[in-house]
């Protein structure tokens, strides 16, 4: 089985933090995940303000901890 994933970060800078996670196996099932803590709009770049953040709220909340 083949799984295929894609994930979002806060920015591409020195200390990255995980948004979120997709997968997706060759069967067909998926899963979606979104970090509930670990960051802060304040620490993402404005390309993530721009592009990923109004996106999110779609998943799975899930805490890293």
């Amino acid at each position: 089985m083949n799984i295929f994933f894609d994930t979002e970060f806060t920015s591409l800078g020195s200390d990255p933090r995980l948004l979120s996670i997709g997968l997706v196996a060759d069967d067909g099932q998926e899963r979606y995940l979104e970090l509930s803590d670990g960051w802060t709009e304040a620490i993402c770049s404005p390309w993530t303000r721009q592009h990923v953040l109004p996106r999110l709220g779609k998943g799975e909340q899930v805490s890293p901890s």
